[in-house]
């Protein structure tokens, strides 16, 4: 099996680039985004409540800290099986004569 330096930095680039889409991905879905500076939802009146910092603070762990999502992370997950499975048939594969 002879694998190239060309082959390793195109790995590498691979995982380091599908890891950072990752990130972002499962941070975004996890609500580390913009939901943490809404207000909260009005009431049947349409008033908005008062709230203490302690409710306030509940509110927004309840509806921004959720934690990732297990589809994001089966996608993520299948996606390193799969460039690294790539790799290794790549580099499996007779060198080419031309």
């Amino acid at each position: 099996m002879s694998i190239s330096r060309r082959s390793i930095v195109g790995l590498v680039a691979a995982l380091v680039l599908w890891s950072a889409l990752a990130w972002l991905t499962v941070t975004v879905n996890a609500g580390g985004h913009v939901c943490t500076i809404l207000g909260p939802d009005p009431d049947v009146n349409g008033q908005t409540p008062e709230l203490t910092q302690a409710e306030w603070d509940e509110l927004t762990h309840r509806q921004c800290d959720r934690p990732p999502s297990p589809v994001a992370i089966l996608v993520f997950g299948t996606g390193y099986v799969v460039i690294v499975a790539g790799f290794l048939a790549l580099a499996d594969r007779p060198p080419d004569k031309s």
